[in-house]
């Protein structure tokens, strides 16, 4: 599990840099929300070992990724808000089922933040190839 953890921290730190330097104000907009979102994640998860915080969390990080996904002429902030809304539905699946144990949830539910993470360099660097070929 801490594992995963340091692989998230450093992919965040990564591709908020190339989203810094390359991307848009879309990006930017996308990278304060995940990095608050991460920064809060861990302090819900910390104070409190309750799927609901770290739910309200994860869900105000999905109607931040949704608005920014309607808005948008990009592509790539509806695929991060794709990638993100099945970790929201986990956390509905799990509140149907209470007898998940939390850190397991937690595990699962984190890997998807990695794809939602993946596809803003990715789409960055389609868009900017789809502007130099539209040239």
């Amino acid at each position: 599990m801490i594992y995963l953890a340091v692989v998230f921290i450093i992919f965040l730190l990564i591709c908020s840099i190339y989203a810094f330097r390359h991307g848009g104000a879309d990006a930017r907009v996308v990278v304060y929300m995940m990095l608050v979102a991460a920064l809060l994640t861990r302090l819900v998860t910390g104070l409190s070992h309750d799927q609901w915080p770290l739910a309200m969390v994860d869900g105000l990080l999905m109607m931040g990724l949704l608005y920014v996904a309607l808005k948008s002429r990009a592509y790539w902030p509806l695929w991060s808000a794709a990638f993100h809304a099945t970790t929201v539905a986990a956390h509905i699946a799990v509140a149907c089922s209470p007898h998940v144990d939390f850190k397991r949830m937690a595990a699962v539910t984190s890997i998807w933040s990695l794809f939602s993470l993946f596809v803003m360099p990715l789409g960055i660097m389609i868009d900017q190839r789809a502007d130099i070929i539209g040239k």
